[in-house]
Formats: C-alpha cells, structure tokens, sequence
C-alpha cells in the first residue's frame, strides 16, 4: 500500500513537521496525497494517481503522501484547511496557495 506511491516516486511524509516542510517550502504545484487501506485507495485512489501522473503532462513539482491510521499527526497535518481554500479534500493540487483541483473519495 504504501510502496504502491512511492513506486510512482511520491516522497512519503510521516511527521507533522515533513508535511508542513513540503508545503511551506516547495517552488511550484505539490500533490498531497492522502493514503489508507481502505478499499477506496486500494479501487480508486491508488490507480488513479498512478494513471494521472503516468498519462498527463502536467505534473506536481513535488508529490508527498501521508498514511491515514498510521501517521496520525501527518494525516490531520495534510488535512488541514489552511493548506487549502474552504473545502477539505482528501487529495489535493496546490499551487502556492491556490488549490487547482483535488480527487473527491468519500462518496
């Protein structure tokens, strides 16, 4: 599960501080994606990143993931909304401090 991402070369990020580091100090677009063991990233998280960054031209400068259930304080560091304009995503797209798109999973 989680060498799934870091196969595709997404820097995985387990403390709070790592999260916040990658955010605050990445020149362009950084991809936060966050991961678990449910069957959604397993069905549809997971392989939709994989195609995403695979099939596009427009890549992340940085792509960083957190585990949920595993690396608490991380996962509640990503999912802050001060990273992101009003709305909590699950995965996010940023640049700077505009969001430009995110991948909606909990339906």
């Amino acid at each position: 599960m989680r060498a799934e991402l870091a196969q595709l070369g997404i820097e995985e990020t387990k403390t709070s501080e790592a999260v916040i580091d990658a955010v605050k100090n990445t020149e362009g677009t950084v991809m936060v994606v966050v991961n678990s063991v449910c069957g959604c990233a397993a069905g549809g998280v997971r392989p939709g990143i994989a195609m995403a960054l695979q099939n596009s031209e427009a890549k992340p400068d940085r792509a960083i993931t957190v585990f949920a259930g595993a690396d608490i304080d991380a996962t509640e560091t990503a999912r802050r909304r001060d990273f992101f304009p009003r709305q909590a995503h699950r995965t996010g797209l940023r640049r700077r401090i505009r969001r430009v798109g995110h991948v909606d999973v909990s339906r």
